[in-house]
């Protein structure tokens, strides 16, 4: 006996919203909806060309009765609804009845059921809306598949504004995994353009599983699990949270320039927006100053207290004490960042461990088993011959630098906070994109010369390059086609660190140290001799420099008060953050101190913008004495993709020996096919 009825037409006018389907993203997710609500625990989506030449979805649910399957394209026809009153009780996804008959309308649509106690599935078809067949008997397994076939195939205008393809696919997946995330049960897999899975969930019931295998493990690791019950305001939430970071940061900067963000909302099981919620969770991160890639929440709220029938597609509900829910998840979320707050903090090293860091070991290096990949051949080039000593790394992400790197011992940390540089000079503008842009002669000058001076030749080296390795603590192996070439690592992480300089001056993030750390104990430390007035003097210098010092390059200094009354001492309180997660040899300040000093020419403009910018990259780069076998900060590796991206290299490394060819495949092969 059939479940799905005609509603009667007062229901109808209630709550009939003559719901269109606009894209294929619209008809997955009604598809999808149908599948959970008959409490499917597998759902694979399958698409052609975005959707728009095929759209299936295929489930493992209940199933529907062969007596109802004249009635799932018909409007206002629906098992989920009987009366006006069920509305305050509604929990499943649809209730309209609209959905499939929307589809069917400008679609080609087969629909195949078995329930599990029937023998055998039943399949029936439609096109523009009406049936164009009896039902027949046909082979499946429990559970539904719908298939819809040349989606507005009637309508070249809408085909036409469709044509993008790969957004119409990006724009299922994107919907396909809002739903895994919050289904974590339920198995969902998109395959597109019969070329495997594109997105595959496993339904272990864990978000932080769904969030690692969808967006990465970078993103899910330490996520922050989100639970919430208050019985006064009758609602639950549960979430997960990206760990967050500094909005002050690099990550953030490139996080803001790739418009990387997302808040998925679900309320009683469905995807809706509410800007209110979005906007108060945004402000309680910025006050703490951080941000987050990725915040999911879903909130179940006693259904009578939630009107679900406010908008066409479902995107919007209207619930009670809407502010006070607001109110209290906001409330809750400050706790939860407060309450461990230098978790999410970039780190650096403390000044104890700056100061044993003279006594560490030397670095020792390590095997790889890695081996270079050969890439394999396609249809195409199949019959084509590959030379052995022609064959190239493919991907520089089979390799990092910090595999040829033994653990080291120098963690030692102290947290830190991320400021803002005070804006004190006239001379730029504010992009659109917040970033300011200086009409400094001697700023263009300088960058100009960096590009003038570099070298064409060796820019497509790098562009182009793979690193295979570590010969030494002073060189790395880089491959570019078929030649292999040694490059002095100090020499290359100091010029790429200046170049990350010039050309962000004045945009720079920072750290904020947790321990301010003294001048004249840094000048000490740096094997200066002077007595204590001389280094003093030196110390107020550099404070009469910090406002310049902080608005260009983002590293600061203060004068702090002393606890016990004594005077105040000039410390260095801030950092520039260079490439995100990668943290300076913190045994080198003082050297950059001194640098500071004596090497910076402070009364011509452009010398001194050149001497404080190559200071800053020579603490950045690479101090072998220093050296405990950790190369980078353990809190990430560093982006070494910005040598391919950003590097200028200049044409006198040649000469200089910086980059020198060492050997190609192609003479390796010579000798040892020989062997």
């Amino acid at each position: 006996m059939g479940v799905i009825q005609q509603l009667p037409e007062d229901v109808v006018r209630k709550i009939a919203a003559g719901e269109v389907i606009v894209r294929p993203a619209n008809a997955v997710k009604e598809l999808i909806e149908n599948s959970l609500d008959a409490g499917a625990t597998e759902i694979t989506v399958t698409i052609k060309e975005g959707g728009m030449t095929l759209l299936q979805v295929k489930d493992n649910g209940t199933g529907i009765y062969k007596d109802d399957l004249p009635l799932v394209c018909e409007r206002f026809a629906t098992s989920k609804l009987r009366s006006i009153d069920d509305l305050s009780r509604m929990t499943t996804f649809g209730f309209r009845g609209e959905a499939l008959a929307s589809i069917a309308m400008v679609s080609s649509l087969n629909v195949t059921s078995k329930r599990r106690d029937a023998p055998c599935a039943y399949q029936i078809a439609y096109k523009n809306g009406a049936m164009t067949g009896r039902i027949r008997p046909s082979a499946g397994g429990d559970g539904t598949t719908i298939t819809v076939d040349g989606l507005f195939e009637a309508s070249e205008s809408r085909r036409a504004a469709l044509k993008n393809h790969a957004e119409e696919s990006a724009r299922v997946i994107d919907i396909v995994a809002k739903y895994a995330v919050h289904r974590p049960d339920v198995s969902f897999i998109v395959m597109r353009d019969e070329r495997g899975c594109d997105l595959r969930s496993l339904g272990t019931g864990k978000r932080e599983d769904v969030l690692g295998v969808l967006y990465g493990d970078e993103l899910c690791k330490e996520a922050l699990v989100l639970r919430l019950n208050d019985p006064t305001l009758h609602f639950e939430m549960e979430g997960i949270m990206a760990s967050p970071y500094s909005i002050h940061s690099a990550e953030a900067k490139d996080s803001k320039r790739k418009r990387n963000k997302q808040f998925v909302l679900f309320i009683n099981n469905r995807p809706v927006s509410c800007a209110v919620l979005k906007s108060s969770t945004e402000q309680t991160l910025a006050s703490k100053g951080l941000a987050t890639t990725y915040l999911m929440m879903a909130l179940m709220i006693d259904p009578s207290r939630v009107d679900v029938n406010v908008h066409p597609t479902k995107d919007c509900v209207f619930f009670l004490q809407q502010d006070d829910v607001t109110e209290r998840i906001q409330e809750y979320l400050d706790a939860v960042l407060e309450a461990d707050i230098n978790k999410y903090r970039p780190k650096l090293p403390s000044l104890q461990s700056m100061m044993e860091a003279q006594m560490l070991a030397p670095l020792g290096l390590s095997r790889s088993s890695d081996s270079v990949k050969t890439p394999q051949p396609t249809k195409s080039d199949s019959s084509e011959k590959r030379c052995d000593y022609n064959l190239v790394r493919v991907s520089g992400s089979e390799r990092r630098l910090e595999q040829f790197f033994l653990p080291g011992h120098s963690s030692a940390h102290a947290t830190v906070d991320t400021v803002d540089a005070p804006s004190s000079q006239e001379d730029y503008r504010v992009t659109e994109s917040g970033t300011r842009e200086f009409s400094l002669e001697s700023i263009e000058s300088l960058r100009q010369s960096v590009i003038r001076e570099s070298s064409t030749e060796l820019r497509a080296i790098f562009k182009g390059h793979f690193v295979v390795g570590c010969a030494s603590p002073e060189c790395v192996l880089l491959q570019h086609d078929t030649t292999l070439y040694a490059c002095t690592l100090q020499t290359l992480l100091e010029e790429i660190m200046y170049q990350i300089i010039l050309f962000s001056l004045g945009n720079l993030g920072s750290y904020r140290l947790d321990e301010p750390l003294p001048v004249v104990e840094l000048l000490k430390a740096s094997g200066c001799e002077e007595g204590d007035e001389q280094l003093k003097e030196a110390a107020t210098f550099l404070s009469s420099k910090a406002s310049m010092l902080n608005d260009f390059f983002s590293l600061n200094f203060e004068e702090i008060q002393e606890t016990d009354g004594g005077e105040a001492r000039v410390c260095i309180t801030t950092l520039p953050s260079l490439i995100h997660a990668h943290s300076p040899q913190m045994a080198a300040l003082p050297e950059l101190i001194l640098c500071l000093l004596v090497e910076v020419d402070w009364d011509e403009e452009i010398r001194c913008i050149e001497g404080v910018a190559r200071s800053i990259a020579a603490f950045y780069g690479l101090h072998k004495r220093w050296l405990d076998g950790d190369l980078y900060s353990s809190d990430g590796n560093t982006k070494w993709t910005s040598v391919k991206d950003r590097l200028f290299p200049p044409s006198k490394w040649t000469e200089a020996g910086i980059l020198t060819p060492l050997t190609s495949i192609h003479d390796l092969y010579k000798i040892f096919e020989r062997c």
